[in-house]
């Protein structure tokens, strides 16, 4: 299976982490519901749209769908993605 991104190494060492520090498995945990409950609770969809913008260099379309079980499925077409954003968020530069 090809891995462009390269999310296939992150996503082990991440695991990998989590495996030897339960701790460390919680407290990125809490915050990413701290995230979802307070920082970004009211502005999650302008967040996405904006990151999609970006990723597309201001030329390209993003769609959501708004499903009945709460989901919001976004695809986008513009410009190509980087290996560096697809570490953004994963808590891959996070300390501990």
């Amino acid at each position: 299976m090809e891995d462009p991104f390269g999310t296939a190494a992150l996503r082990k060492s991440v695991l990998d982490a989590w495996a030897a520090s339960p701790t460390r498995f919680r407290e990125d945990a809490n915050a990413e519901e701290d995230l979802r409950l307070g920082g970004y609770a009211d502005t999650w969809f302008v967040e996405l749209a904006q990151n999609a913008a970006d990723a597309a260099g201001g030329a390209g379309r993003l769609r959501v769908t708004l499903v009945p079980d709460g989901s919001a499925p976004a695809g986008g077409v513009g410009g190509a993605g980087s290996v560096g954003g697809a570490g953004l968020g994963s808590g891959a530069g996070s300390p501990g």
